[in-house]
């Protein structure tokens, strides 16, 4: 009968019970001692190792999945003490302690890991879904224990590393467009501003690859800008200006302010329209009065302009009183007078028109 019976398969014996892990993972955005915000993984349920492990190590990687799953946007580390590898890529490790060979079973919520979002430098800004994978695994015997994965709505207020790249991009662009707006100031622009223009963009803007065609199509845009502009066409230099304070820092708008002066001084004198809207898109491009006055002093010159505008080269304005304008002058004049005597004979040239611009604007507005 047993025979029979072990024939039918009825007394076989049963397979020994495999025990697996099964982990779960959370993420929590909660706050810390000091109240700023931080990001606390936290896990569940049985691990269970292929042996007793006398130290164990959390490994906790994170994506940008917010498009895609298939094609995640990588996380980097803001500092190397959490990055993987060369790569950059953000990487927490973190020590846990020994496992046994048996099944250790977590009923409630760990806390495994508490990252400040400080540390993290993510792609885009705004609302991002993030894919935290935790993996448990031996010190001395690198083998898995246990793996989880989770998401997380997180979002980040900063612009990322994607966007900065974009917006980097896209300022020098916008400063091609005012540069050829102040070239077509004074009418249509001339042949050496245009070539200064073309080169500095060749030089500056990148396209996404160095292909013949991307380089091509740079080439296509240029000449078609040129085109527009000497059939009459005109340029929004406020629209522009107003771009360009939503993605650039102060530097790069200075910047651009300081190749559109070099754009102007290219022209055999520099015409009072054109100091006009350069006085102007320094307004809108909110850069401030002796900044703008500093710039100006390095690349154009007094003589060089049909007009001399006090505003422009010494940060004269109209809401300043005489005593105000006294003291602006002296530290004008204190300026200029250290360069009468250097070596560059260009400044030495420069330095005596600024001293006898300087005592025409005191006599003028200084009672």
């Amino acid at each position: 009968m047993r025979r029979f019976l072990r024939s039918l398969g009825l007394l076989d014996k049963p397979e020994p019970i495999v025990f697996t892990s099964s982990l779960y993972s959370s993420v929590e955005l909660e706050s810390s001692s000091d109240s700023t915000p931080i990001l606390v993984v936290k896990i569940c349920g049985s691990i269970r190792p292929p042996e007793a492990l006398p130290r164990t190590l959390v490994k906790i990687t994170i994506a940008d999945v917010t498009e895609s799953t298939e094609n995640p946007i990588s996380v980097f580390a803001s500092s190397k003490q959490w990055q993987l590898d060369e790569s950059g890529k953000f990487c927490f490790i973190s020590e846990l302690g020994p496992m046994p060979a048996s099944v250790t079973t977590l009923d409630n919520w760990t806390v495994i890991a508490q990252i400040h979002p400080n540390w993290l430098l993510l792609g885009r800004s705004g609302s991002r879904t993030l894919q935290f994978s935790i993996s448990i695994f031996g010190f001395d015997n690198p083998i898995e224990a246990a793996s989880s994965e989770c998401t997380f709505m997180f979002d980040n207020p900063s612009p990322g590393y994607l966007d900065l790249q974009e917006n980097s991009q896209r300022a020098r662009i916008l400063t091609v467009t005012l540069a050829f707006a102040i070239a077509a100031s004074d009418g249509r622009p001339l042949e050496n501003q245009i070539d200064l223009i073309n080169q500095w963009a060749r030089q500056n803007i990148n396209p996404q690859d160095n292909s013949q065609k991307n380089k091509r199509q740079l080439e296509r845009a240029l000449m078609r800008t040129v085109s527009l502009l000497r059939s009459g066409s005109t340029i929004d230099a406020r629209k522009v200006c107003l771009e360009l304070d939503n993605i650039a820092d102060q530097n790069v708008r200075c910047d651009a302010m300081e190749f559109c002066l070099l754009v102007a001084a290219a022209a055999p004198a520099v015409s009072e329209a054109t100091l006009k809207l350069l006085k102007t898109m320094a307004g809108w491009l909110l850069i401030d009065n002796y900044t703008f006055t500093s710039v100006v002093q390095k690349i154009l010159s007094v003589e060089a302009c049909e007009v001399r505008d006090h505003q422009i080269f010494l940060g004269i304005h109209p809401a300043m009183n005489s005593e105000e304008m006294r003291l602006l002058l002296n530290e004008q004049y204190k300026k200029w007078s250290s360069r009468v005597t250097n070596l560059d004979p260009h400044i030495r040239n420069q330095a005596a028109q600024m001293l006898r611009f300087i005592a025409q604007t005191r006599t003028q507005f200084v009672k």
